[in-house]
């Protein structure tokens, strides 16, 4: 959603509405979006200026704006913004100068919400050997100018899902990254990549079909990486959000990755099944609604059913864990306490394990450091909670309190690790000061 261009000004007091002794001018609105709204006044003298505003004709029922001073310097003007606004919504006004209500009744001046306007673009941003066409949603702050890429990476236990989720870019996008809802390959059936609702070319319409079996799909994700890392609307950092495969993507294209180049500079994983071979966590029951992890790896992986156990070489070598050293950008990483198919207790003690075993400690600051990693045990009570299904819950399972999203975009913008990366990227905006 953009603000419109310029004022799009329109006397809306009508022929029943009476002055005030001090309100000369408005109200005027304009710069009406879905959500948003400027609202324009003036005052024959200095006085404190509010809003009662509704969608109820009477205002009955309302809310009001902040008080806003008028002055001589500003001629007695002031422009109040109206946020947070239902779209294709009626909304009325009237003013309070002083706390002196300037209009004695209905019908009060009133505007009209725009229609929610689509956020976010469709595009291609790469194509498989294969002939595949990858693609993205792109979610461009309104602001414009350059920022970090978030590659959003969805779960789907390597087989299904669609990119995103979308709600998850539009956070990050209006916390200021550009943010990347993306698709990557799946492994049969490619539940989500069959036409039609992947255009074509996708994995069903090329010949011969693409299985995207391990390792096309972090192929594409680091494609994906190097593809955001030079696209103009990013600053040169690229960062990766993933849940429950997606994590595992995110992790594998950090341990795995050329720094500056198709590897994550900061990387955030939820639900993170990141050790194929471990045979406890294979041999964890199968439960309705949920992946099961044996066949789960079976299939992406492309080995027969049952046959997990006389591959374990394969599975280890498909494995993020197999690949993490001592360099691994800085990671953070969340479970929840009733995680699927028992990750809180097998995988994330896994991935614990094969940080540290590497010389990488555990910090809790809300700034990502190198040599450590952050993680969090997310608090969900009853009910399972996976990956993104606990991102706009409280950490700490209280109403509240910080919720997983903000934890996570907070430690995201909080970027000045002293990665020699990071450090060259700095240098940059300095000798470019257009990117931020």
């Amino acid at each position: 959603m953009r603000l419109v261009t310029g004022w799009l000004f329109a006397q809306m007091l009508t022929a029943g509405a009476i002055f005030g002794q001090v309100l000369t001018h408005g109200p005027v609105v304009g710069g009406v979006t879905a959500s948003e709204a400027k609202v324009f006044v003036r005052t024959d003298q200095a006085a404190s200026v509010t809003l009662r505003y509704g969608s109820d004709p009477n205002l009955d029922t309302y809310l009001v704006s902040a008080a806003f001073a008028t002055g001589s310097p500003s001629d007695f003007t002031k422009i109040i913004s109206l946020s947070d606004l239902i779209p294709e919504t009626a909304y009325h006004l009237n003013v309070l100068v002083n706390g002196v209500l300037q209009l004695t009744g209905p019908p009060y001046p009133s505007f009209t919400t725009f229609p929610p306007t689509p956020w976010g673009r469709l595009e291609q941003y790469g194509t498989t050997s294969t002939g595949v066409a990858l693609r993205w949603t792109a979610f461009v702050p309104h602001e414009g100018g350059r920022h970090p890429a978030v590659l959003v990476l969805h779960a789907g236990g390597f087989k299904s899902g669609d990119a995103g989720p979308d709600n998850v870019s539009e956070d990050l996008a209006t916390a200021g990254f550009l943010a990347l809802s993306t698709e990557y390959r799946l492994a049969p059936p490619h539940y989500a990549m069959n036409t039609p609702d992947h255009p074509a070319p996708s994995q069903n319409t090329v010949v011969p079909a693409d299985d995207g079996y391990y390792p096309e799909q972090t192929r594409d994700v680091q494609m994906a990486i190097r593809a955001a890392r030079q696209d103009p609307r990013c600053n040169s950092l690229v960062y990766g959000v993933g849940g429950s495969a997606g994590a595992s993507h995110v992790l594998y294209c950090m341990a795995r990755g050329t720094p500056g180049d198709n590897q994550f500079d900061l990387g955030v994983s939820l639900s993170d099944p990141c050790k194929y071979d471990d045979v406890p966590w294979l041999q964890t029951p199968c439960i309705p609604d949920e992946s099961c992890p044996q066949p789960t790896i079976e299939n992406y992986l492309g080995i027969p059913a049952g046959s997990a156990f006389s591959h374990l070489p394969e599975l280890a070598a498909a494995s993020p864990t197999t690949y993490v050293t001592s360099s691994l950008p800085p990671f953070f990483f969340l479970y929840s306490d009733h995680d699927a198919s028992n990750f809180q207790t097998f995988e994330r003690t896994d991935l614990i394990s094969a940080l540290e075993s590497v010389g990488i400690t555990e910090s809790t600051a809300a700034t990502p450091q190198a040599g450590k990693y952050k993680q969090i045990l997310v608090a969900t009570g009853d009910g399972v909670y996976h990956a993104f299904e606990y991102w706009d819950l409280p950490v700490d399972g209280i109403d509240g309190h910080q919720t997983v999203k903000d934890t996570v975009i907070t430690w995201l913008r909080n970027r000045d690790w002293d990665s020699p990366f990071a450090l060259s990227m700095a240098q940059k905006r300095r000798e470019h000061p257009g990117s931020h």
